[in-house]
């Protein structure tokens, strides 16, 4: 063996499962009227927030869109949104007597209804994790997808005895991103900002300053924090919510999703295949079949329809209704029923084993019923300049009565001005959304677990028809969730939080979440 052999350094990598521990969560701030009710989508993301920070145990990093001005944290934006955040916490008694001052003379403007916005049985101590605010630039404010995916990379030489594990060095990987299909077929476009996300986090050079403690003077680099030493670009069209791993060699995904024409047309599953374990190091991809019914936008993302709770065991969205095929709508897939993925799935994963050899536990986390769905009110509110167009080409306005009344947001959350060029979803009234519990995130002491029903604050999906017994079907729905979700985690807390806001914009809880995994 010559020398240069032995002095050869082997690179490996490896994403770690979502319940190891966490150093912080990385959280988009909502700010894009054509994908949020802006103002409303915020106040469910503060009571996100709050609870990873409270009972989550760990810290959250909202990164506000600031107009472009990449790393200028002491913008007015950055500060309204410090200074809203302080504004619920203080309203929640979350704040230490020493955090109570009020010192920014920057104009405010809020309504948070604590009351609506609050996440169920959350808290009801102080803070023990700081809530920090950074400027980023984005389109849409889906961090899962355009935040970094965190590996960890480990070098050794090969002439070296493995008698230890090398050293761990935490990096971000930096996917293609194209917005979900393309300038044709994706969820949103441009998406230019959205590109740029992961690299951004990773440089270093973007600041972040925690809205828990006073003066905003305490200014960090993000990446220096969290002890992320880099990114590492993937030529590879991925969504972080596409993916899913044990942490222990096995990943899940659908072809749904990877194999769509619109992300990776130029290779095949097997060619998918030798990139992901490269990147991941992970030895076993397990492929479904197909991701949720109507989850249109991400083509069927893995994220909303199974995960790992543990190496072996994975929780699948289920539903024993045989007629929840929607045939007769207009748009989106509604080529097969979810009645049908589920079992499709189960006997792909029965048919398998992970990549340490052991059969698949299959847990059903039942999915909302009856299925959510867009109001005239919800669907008029939100991206309705792209209504207005396909409402003129067709000669028709009866989707746009609403066209001024809460378009103008007060900012509060961001919300910026309509790009007259951009393209995004359209939505329409009795529209069915891809709405699913296991779009839940696994926080340091808590499991944050999307909550439909209205009495969480969010507005009824039957409201248009004046059906009280819709609520009640969901709130029993949103019970049932969690009481299935507290044996799998016992050494965590599961709480629920209101997130149809969410919802209306096409992802949930998991879809706005990304784990930055601690550097042990």
């Amino acid at each position: 063996e010559n020398d240069n052999e032995k002095n050869k350094t082997e690179t490996t990598y490896r994403m770690p499962a979502e319940w190891e521990p966490h150093s912080a969560c990385l959280i988009l701030f909502p700010h894009n009227p054509d994908t949020f009710r802006v103002d409303k989508a915020v106040e469910e993301i503060i009571a996100l927030a709050t609870a990873i920070a409270t009972v989550g145990k760990e810290a959250v990093y909202l990164l506000c869109n600031n107009d472009g001005n990449h790393n200028n944290d002491n913008s007015e934006e950055a500060l309204r949104v410090a200074e809203r955040v302080r504004l619920q916490l203080r309203q929640q008694g979350l704040l230490l007597p020493e955090q109570q001052d009020h010192p920014t003379d920057v104009d405010v403007d809020v309504d948070v209804d604590v009351e609506a916005s609050t996440s169920t049985n959350a808290s009801t101590s102080t803070i023990v994790s700081p809530i920090c605010i950074a400027a980023c630039p984005s389109n849409d404010t889906w961090a899962r997808d355009t935040a970094p995916t965190f590996v960890f990379r480990s070098r050794c030489s090969t002439g070296e005895k493995k008698e230890q594990a090398p050293p761990q060095e935490l990096i971000g990987l930096d996917w293609n991103f194209n917005a979900y299909g393309g300038p044709e077929e994706g969820a949103y476009w441009p998406c230019a900002k959205d590109q740029l996300i992961a690299g951004a986090i990773c440089s270093g050079e973007t600041t972040a300053k925690d809205a828990t403690t006073l003066p905003y003077n305490n200014e960090n680099s993000m990446a220096k924090s969290l002890s992320i030493r880099g990114s590492v670009s993937v030529p590879l069209i991925l969504e972080g919510g596409a993916i899913h791993t044990d942490g222990d060699g096995t990943l899940l995904t659908t072809r749904e999703c990877l194999l769509h024409s619109n992300r990776n047309p130029h290779l095949t599953q097997d060619q998918i295949d030798v990139v992901l374990q490269r990147s991941l190091g992970v030895s076993k991809v397990l492929w479904l079949p197909h991701g949720l019914d109507c989850d249109d936008d991400t083509n069927g993302h893995v994220d909303n329809f199974c995960c790992f709770v543990r190496p072996g065991h994975v929780l699948l969205a289920w539903t024993d209704h045989e007629d929840d095929e929607d045939g007769d709508r207009d748009t989106g897939s509604g080529t097969m029923s979810n009645y049908k993925r589920c079992r499709a799935a189960r006997e792909c994963l029965q048919s398998q084993t992970d990549a340490k050899g052991r059969a698949i536990e299959i847990t059903k986390l039942y999915l909302p019923s009856p299925r959510l769905r867009y109001t005239h009110e919800e669907a008029a509110s939100i991206g309705r300049r792209q209504q207005q167009e396909a409402g003129a080409e067709e000669g028709s306005s009866s989707n746009n009565n609403n066209s001024n009344d809460d378009r103008e947001s007060s900012l509060s959350g961001g919300a910026a001005a309509v790009d007259p060029t951009a393209t995004a979803m359209i939505r329409y009234p009795d529209e069915i959304m891809a709405a699913s519990y296991i779009n839940f995130y696994i926080a340091n002491g808590a499991i944050l677990v999307p909550q439909f029903a209205s009495s969480t604050g969010a507005t009824s999906a039957n409201k248009d028809n004046n059906d009280d017994e819709y609520d009640a079907s969901i709130r029993e729905t949103d019970r049932r969730a969690l009481e299935t979700l507290r044996p799998l985690f016992p050494d965590r807390t599961v709480v629920g939080v209101p997130s149809r806001e969410i919802l209306l914009g096409g992802g949930n809880i998991h879809c706005q979440t990304q784990q930055v995994p601690a550097v042990i």
